[in-house]
């Protein structure tokens, strides 16, 4: 079995961030947070992410948003998006067969959603 890898993790919401950097680390991930996307951008993902954790809507740039920035200059990663809002009106190439979880995630579904888009078996429930 493989070893879980490295998340990236983009939410403004800082009680988020925490919750959900904590149960990815309960899992083996590596994880490196963000506050905003445009923080990941400024930052650059590192080479060789197993996957982008990123909130749809937040202030200035949302999910969808900068994950089509990243995927012009040559950045893609596997990612799976969480909202807490619904998905009406959004719509974009990127949504299209990536996964979409409700907040709050279920630790079950977001490690599912990972493996799903990585390709990757990672390791089951701590």
């Amino acid at each position: 079995m493989d070893a879980p890898g490295t998340i990236l993790l983009v939410d403004d919401d800082p009680s988020v961030r925490r919750a959900l950097a904590r149960l990815l680390r309960s899992y083996g991930f590596e994880v490196h947070v963000f506050a905003s996307a445009a923080e990941l951008l400024a930052a650059g993902p590192p080479p060789g992410a197993t996957c982008l954790v990123a909130d749809v809507r937040m202030p200035g740039m949302g999910g969808v948003e900068m994950v089509e920035q990243m995927q012009a200059s040559g950045r893609d990663v596997p990612t799976v998006f969480i909202t807490a809002h619904g998905m009406d009106g959004l719509r974009s190439s990127v949504l299209a067969g990536a996964p979409v979880l409700q907040k709050p995630v279920d630790g079950d579904a977001i490690v599912a959603a990972i493996e799903r888009v990585s390709g990757r078996h990672l390791r089951s429930a701590p």
